[in-house]
């Protein structure tokens, strides 16, 4: 009846404003909180910006490269962690110069020129693996790297032979290399003259690891090298 729907409607209408009593005393409670959290300062935030770069160097460098920059590395999580973290990480060269062209690691020519924006002017340690990689995207992203050859400190390759003939314009760009390491499946076409020479002229290549393949056509400037392992 009317009167029914009448006293119902009351009946809410009481209920509602009880809940928005309730609603407002909350919403005080929360204010209140949101303040005393804002007011806290936690001592971590107070170091200087370069302990904390230093720190965050000595976080990701911990568990080897092979945590360092992948997609979910350490360098990422810490930029996720507070804004202020965030710009410290993003402004560490120290944290972006390690790139992994693996399964696990970054391919996405976007997210590489990120790493080398970031790196800086910093020497570049490069690892690349097939391994369950397209041969395609790996190439793309291989491209984005070539430019920079000049500025590779550590490089790591592991790969067939198809994919060593991107590296050909390396050729005599590679001032910084201090060591290599080469695992390539050994193709009778592979060692062409440029192939062969590709590392050659290298003149702070120290360290060299080679596997998979016959180095009686393959040239290094092996009278400066302190460590050889074949």
């Amino acid at each position: 009846t009317n009167r029914e729907l009448r006293l119902h409607t009351a009946s809410l209408d009481s209920q509602i404003q009880v809940l928005r009593a309730q609603l407002d005393e909350l919403l005080k409670q929360r204010m209140a909180a949101q303040e005393a959290l804002d007011a806290i300062t936690y001592p971590v935030l107070t170091l200087p910006v370069e302990i904390v770069s230093e720190i965050f160097c000595c976080t990701s460098s911990a568990g080897g490269a092979h945590s360092k920059l992948t997609l979910h590395g350490k360098s990422f999580i810490l930029g996720h962690i507070c804004q202020l973290w965030r710009q410290i990480a993003l402004s560490t060269p120290e944290l972006w110069n390690t790139i992994r062209l693996t399964s696990r690691g970054a391919l996405e020519p976007a997210c590489i020129h990120a790493f080398l924006s970031r790196a800086a002017s910093l020497p570049l340690s490069i690892s690349v693996d097939e391994v369950d990689v397209d041969r395609d995207v790996l190439h793309a992203a291989l491209n984005t790297i070539m430019p920079h050859s000049r500025n590779w400190a550590h490089l790591a390759i592991g790969s067939a032979a198809e994919t060593m003939r991107v590296f050909q314009v390396v050729h005599q760009q590679l001032p910084m290399l201090q060591s290599l390491e080469l695992q390539v499946d050994d193709h009778p076409t592979i060692f062409d003259d440029t192939f062969g020479t590709m590392f050659q002229h290298a003149p702070r290549l120290r360290q060299a690891h080679l596997y998979g393949f016959g180095l009686q056509r393959f040239a290094l400037p092996w009278s400066q090298l302190t460590s050889l392992h074949i």
